[in-house]
């Protein structure tokens, strides 16, 4: 079993009496980086704040063992590049810590969350103690178990050892202090040796060796002449419910676009690797969707015209074997897309691919300030769309350069208006048409149960009549009320299944509720907004998103196609 790309934080003390022996540490980190090559790891990023002490300690060896560059952190915009020299790249990340200071916030405190952020391993040289300010390697600790990150801990001066602190059960009820209080008692063990096999256990429930970005269902290659049937039939065919959805909901509103992504962060490198994935997953996402929404339509519209074939001959006796054969037609081929979809799992590959697409767009919008999308209590951590959106995110590795006020404004700006403003009007305007879709369907069924009634009252009142003044109506009359009969209830049926197969109402509800939740988040954003504001915003958005998300894939992973015939 092999790791790659795995993103290391690491914190550790800078002070002369804390660190105890230099020589003893550095010792302890080359072994540290060693265990982990005997685990499986063969590359990955250490992400480091490299202030003196032993953080260039911890750069010095990750280079030694070649594992991969070394991306360091800055906590001011005025702090100069550490002579940090990595044989296999480098890149640097200078924070705005003069916001943080002005805002009564910790500069430093900002820092550890960035290195913890995306983390999926923070080796540590502690001594087990609380932090003596903002920012230090206890909160380092504290910040990676409450997301979820192992730490991986070399206690000064026992530099022999290497630990590994697994995070808590999310129902443990244990706060920090007692668990400080734990190490510095001994009565509970809170650590275990780091063995290669428990660092691999951590790394495989991070959704390693899980689901890769090089899956076989990401494979390009692919037949020409398939692809350019696809093509077509996603020009015509696949159309059909867009065109449905389009005349019984009404136009899409146009709001004003949304403003593209500032020219600066399309060009780092890790956002083209994000926005690349989320372009190809969105447009299979789009394709199942198309495919499996359009399906359940004619299945269902199929069912209808089967009926009215199958009945017909209450009216035309001598159409009985056309209307036999028709009917066996109709039956063969919803009998075909039915099994073809269920062997495929169409309705699993459409939800899997477009909580896929989702989770990839939010972390492309949460990597431009800082965030990962990434939710480690979440119901998803460890299915294919997190695994493979963590994945994707190894790969882009932490944004470079400098968050400057500039750059925080543009950048935040637009993961605002990704995460918060453009998605409150697309709810708003699917919850408008779905509501209508949703009323309309609603008026049909009323529609057919009049007209059912209707017909069935004219047929008795006219038999009455027809036996006071002795009058028998024609014979036709009656095998149009045994094609009514049936032709009505099928068509009610349908609208029924179609409802509850595509939940209109139940989507309007849900948009409505989101849009209305994003633009309370929108409000709450100061006229003047800094990064700490942007990432707080855009955690919360994300944090609905993912609610929101969970609740469609739990609903449409129940919703396979209803055969209707």
């Amino acid at each position: 079993m092999s790791f790659k790309d795995v993103q290391i934080a690491f914190a550790g003390h800078n002070r002369p009496e804390d660190i105890d022996s230099l020589d003893a540490a550095r010792a302890s980190l080359t072994s540290a980086f060693d265990r982990l090559k005997t685990t499986g790891l063969v590359s990955g990023t250490l992400i480091t704040g490299v202030a003196d002490g032993t953080d260039l300690l911890a750069a010095a060896a990750w280079d030694s063992a070649g594992l991969g560059p070394v991306h360091a952190v800055y906590p001011y915009l005025k702090a100069p590049q550490a002579e940090v020299v990595a044989t296999h790249g480098r890149t640097d990340t200078w924070l705005d810590g003069d916001s943080y200071d002005s805002a009564g916030r910790s500069a430093h405190l900002a820092l550890t969350r960035w290195l913890v952020e995306s983390a999926d391993l923070l080796l540590v040289v502690w001594g087990g103690e609380a932090a003596r300010g903002p920012g230090g390697t206890a909160d380092a600790v504290s910040l990676a178990l409450k997301r979820g990150v192992a730490v991986l801990w070399i206690r000064p001066p026992d530099y022999d050892g290497l630990y590994l602190i697994t995070p808590p059960d999310p129902d443990d009820d244990i706060s920090f202090n007692e668990f400080l209080r734990q190490i510095e008692s001994g009565a509970v063990p809170v650590a275990e040796t780091a063995t290669p096999e428990r660092i691999a256990h951590h790394l495989h429930m991070r959704g390693f060796d899980r689901h890769s970005p090089f899956d076989k269902a990401d494979d390009t290659r692919s037949n020409r002449l398939l692809d350019w049937l696809d093509d077509i039939a996603h020009k015509t065919v696949w159309k059909t419910y867009a065109l449905f959805h389009r005349l019984a909901g009404g136009t899409r509103e146009k709001p004003a676009p949304a403003p593209g992504a500032p020219g600066d962060l399309e060009n780092q490198p890790g956002f083209q690797i994000l926005s690349r994935a989320y372009a190809r997953a969105d447009r299979l996402a789009i394709r199942l969707s198309a495919v499996y929404r359009t399906q359940q339509l004619y299945l269902l519209c199929g069912a209808v015209a089967a009926t009215v074939v199958g009945s017909s001959p209450a009216i035309w006796e001598e159409n009985h074997v056309i209307a036999v054969l028709i009917e066996l037609g109709l039956a063969a081929v919803a009998v075909l897309v039915w099994s073809g979809s269920a062997r495929a799992r169409r309705h699993e590959r459409w939800s899997d691919a477009r909580r896929l697409a989702e989770q990839l767009r939010l972390e492309r919008t949460a990597w431009a300030v800082g965030l990962t999308a990434i939710d480690p209590q979440g119901s998803d951590i460890m299915g294919p769309a997190a695994c493979q959106a963590r994945a994707w995110r190894r790969r882009a590795g932490p944004a470079v350069g400098r968050f400057d006020s500039d750059r925080v404004t543009r950048w935040g700006d637009w993961a605002i208006g990704e995460l918060v403003i453009s998605q409150a009007n697309y709810h708003r305007d699917q919850g408008r048409r779905n509501h209508i879709i949703a009323h309309r369907m609603h008026q049909l069924e009323n529609v057919v149960f009049i007209t059912f009634i209707t017909i069935l009252a004219s047929f008795a009142l006219g038999s009455t009549v027809g036996a006071v003044f002795e009058f028998e109506m024609p014979k036709w009359i009656g095998g149009a009320l045994i094609m009514t009969s049936a032709v009505v209830p099928a068509i009610g049926a349908a609208v029924l299944a179609l409802q509850a197969n595509l939940a209109f109402s139940e989507r309007s509800r849900e948009s409505q509720f989101l849009a209305t939740q994003l633009d309370t988040i929108r409000s709450k954003m100061p006229e003047h907004p800094r990064l700490h504001d942007y990432q707080r915003a855009a955690s919360a958005a994300i944090r609905l998103h993912n609610t929101e998300q969970d609740m469609w894939a739990e609903n449409a992973a129940r919703r396979p196609l209803i055969k209707g015939a």
